[in-house]
């Protein structure tokens, strides 16, 4: 994971915003209902472990995810042809507070490699918001081969 400098300034623009890669050995399919399922058990993880070193009590039922794909993303990723996916995240911050961040995710099966890669950008800041020049540069750099 990266985390935008200024990642745990709750008063910032771009507080909570980050992104991370997955690469995942195989050439599945992967859908938004996949992708949804797979990220609440990260962040009701994340948020029982915020809760525990942060000493609140979450209400894991509070913790959401929603994701649809979005026909008007990114068509390619690393070189690659690709699927977008776009959503939110609803997940407790380390102060007990329930934040909802905006998602992007695109994956693509990177061709001779056996592998799905995948880059989710997080952010409270809107899809509009200046940090996604920040992630959408990130994701950019990525290629599946060297």
């Amino acid at each position: 994971m990266l985390f935008a400098p200024n990642y745990p300034d709750a008063k910032s623009p771009e507080y909570h915003s980050y992104f991370f890669w997955w690469w995942i050995e195989g050439t599945k399919e992967f859908t938004a209902e996949q992708i949804q399922s797979d990220m609440l058990v990260n962040y009701r993880g994340l948020s029982e472990e915020r809760g525990q070193q942060n000493g609140f009590s979450p209400d894991l039922a509070q913790v959401s995810s929603s994701y649809r794909s979005d026909p008007q993303g990114l068509k390619q990723f690393g070189g690659a042809v690709a699927k977008s996916f776009a959503g939110t995240v609803t997940i407790y911050d380390t102060h007990g507070k329930l934040i909802t961040l905006n998602s992007e995710v695109v994956a693509a099966v990177c061709p001779g490699s056996n592998h799905t890669a995948f880059f989710f950008g997080l952010s409270l800041e809107p899809r509009s918001g200046p940090i996604w020049q920040q992630l959408d540069a990130a994701r950019d750099s990525f290629r599946c081969s060297h």
